[in-house]
């Protein structure tokens, strides 16, 4: 078949076979490229095909939109499928043949590959071998970003552009009367009662439930002082049950339950000094922390303070973990260092660091290298890590003369 090309008014006609134009001088076959509707009763028409060469390449595009990048020495793609769906792509028939595909990132959360996919339902977060994308971990040749859409080097796969990036637990607490409910809304809207602070009738402590906003993670509620005491006819002495208190410093305690003699219900106390000027007490039990008695303590459970997982970094992304004594699983917390700053009203840039999670550019990143004092429990230990400040860190960490300089720096997409 013979074939016309015309450029700058220049024509060539070139003899290639059936099913094949000619492209700078090369036959060329174009690849099936089907849209698919998410609707499932929908249909979407053919798109209009177009190839380019761009550098050593030929570039496939449908409707004017980039979707494929092959060498030029691939030129038969008349066997190869690609199929669309938004921003989800998969290719078939291009095993073992290097490619871009063209990934569109229309929510700026960066884009993932799933390298075994055949078709598009296979393409989903959690596939086998996912690499994932963004602005702070895309770097040429295997991947470029013009601000819209990823161009990834792969060998027979699809990509789809990453689910948003958010809170995995956002918090929406809210009293039942009495009772503390906090429950958890994901990413996708599922609702369900929080793994750790869950659900909890006050009026067991003495307690009224109340609500407070804690940014950006969201509405909790909690038990404050109230006037519900116990009455009537009692005896005074162990109740045979654990219960949360506080002290006069407001510090909660998981401590054994005692009846006293006017029929309140109240912790274990030990009375020092008794009979003299300096007499006093303190709850005989496990501090649990200090605050509130819910979400910190739960009666005959113990002790429910979270404990927060060291903060791990995915490009600009910090990804942190709580776990609570009281409740099985975790609370999994994702946040985007690279508009944290802009995110909250600030103006500051931000980048993200192993262990410490969104910190402001350019601060010199800190180890600890000695210990002040090794029976202080609140001393960060030997291997953690700090930003310091414009003196420097031996001078600006705290206790000072125990910190030296790692010689980096926080860095990030957002950082200038």
């Amino acid at each position: 078949m013979k074939n016309t090309e015309c450029v700058n008014s220049v024509c060539v006609v070139k003899e290639c076979k059936a099913g094949f134009n000619v492209v700078n001088g090369i036959c060329f076959s174009l690849p099936v490229v089907k849209l698919v509707s998410k609707d499932p009763v929908a249909t979407s028409p053919a798109p209009q095909l177009d190839v380019k060469v761009v550098g050593d390449d030929f570039v496939v595009s449908a409707n004017t939109k980039p979707v494929l990048e092959v060498q030029k020495s691939t030129t038969d793609l008349s066997k190869v499928v690609i199929q669309e769906q938004g921003s989800k792509i998969v290719v078939q028939g291009l095993v073992g043949v290097k490619h871009y595909l063209y990934i569109s990132d229309t929510k700026g959360n960066g884009v993932f590959v799933c390298p075994s996919a055949t078709s598009l339902e296979q393409v989903k977060t959690g596939c086998v071998g996912q690499k994932t994308y963004t602005k702070g971990a895309c770097t040429a040749p295997d991947c470029t970003f013009d601000g819209a859409v990823y161009k990834v080097l792969v060998s027979g796969s699809g990509g789809d552009e990453n689910p948003p990036v958010c809170a995995e637990s956002i918090y929406k607490g809210y009293c039942q009367g009495s009772v503390s409910v906090n429950e958890s809304i994901d990413c996708n809207g599922v609702v369900k009662i929080n793994p750790n602070f869950g659900k909890f009738d006050c009026a067991t402590i003495g307690r009224e439930c109340a609500t407070y906003d804690i940014p950006p993670l969201g509405l909790f509620s909690h038990c404050v002082l109230g006037n519900t005491q116990p009455s009537g006819t009692c005896t005074p002495g162990p109740t045979g049950k654990k219960v949360c208190a506080p002290d006069d410093y407001g510090h909660i305690y998981f401590a054994d339950g005692v009846t006293n003699a006017d029929c309140t219900v109240g912790p274990k106390k030990i009375i020092t000094n008794p009979g003299t000027y300096y007499q006093g007490s303190y709850i005989d039990g496990k501090q649990c922390g200090y605050g509130d008695a819910s979400p910190l303590c739960l009666p005959d459970k113990g002790c429910c303070a979270p404990h927060f997982s060291p903060s791990t970094c995915q490009g600009d992304i910090t990804i942190n973990q709580t776990v609570s004594d009281c409740a099985s699983g975790s609370t999994t917390t994702k946040i985007d260092c690279s508009t944290f700053g802009t995110k909250y009203g600030g103006t500051y840039k931000y980048g993200c660091v192993d262990q410490l999670g969104c910190r402001e550019c350019g601060k010199p990143i800190c180890e600890k290298v000695s210990m002040q004092d090794p029976n202080n429990q609140w001393e960060e230990k030997v291997g953690a890590l700090q930003v310091g400040y414009g003196s420097g860190c031996a001078s600006s960490v705290t206790p000072l003369g125990t910190w030296k300089d790692t010689g980096k720096k926080v860095t990030g997409s957002a950082c200038p």
